[in-house]
C-alpha cells in the first residue's frame, strides 16, 4: 500500500486497541490507526464491522460512494 500512496502507513496507534469495541475484534487496529491519524472516514466494503455509531462520528463509505462523491464535486 505505502508503494501506492505515499505515507499510508499509520504507527504508533497500538495502545487504543483495547478501548475500541467493534462487531469483530480483529478490525478493531483500522478504528485506531484512523482515530490516532486524525482520520475523518473509514472506506471500506465492510460496512457491517464498522457500525458508524461506535467508531468515528463521521460515516463511514464504500469505495462506491466515494468515487460518485469525488467525482460529483469535480464536475
Amino acid at each position: 500500500m505505502n508503494r501506492s500512496v505515499r505515507d499510508s502507513l499509520v504507527f504508533g496507534y497500538e495502545h487504543l486497541n483495547e478501548s475500541i469495541e467493534l462487531p469483530d475484534p480483529d478490525d478493531r487496529h483500522v478504528v485506531a490507526a484512523a482515530i490516532h491519524s486524525g482520520s475523518e472516514r473509514i472506506i471500506t466494503f465492510n460496512m457491517k464491522d464498522f457500525p458508524a455509531s461506535r467508531t468515528l462520528s463521521a460515516q463511514g463509505l464504500t469505495q462506491t460512494v466515494l468515487i460518485l462523491t469525488q467525482y460529483s464535486l469535480a464536475i
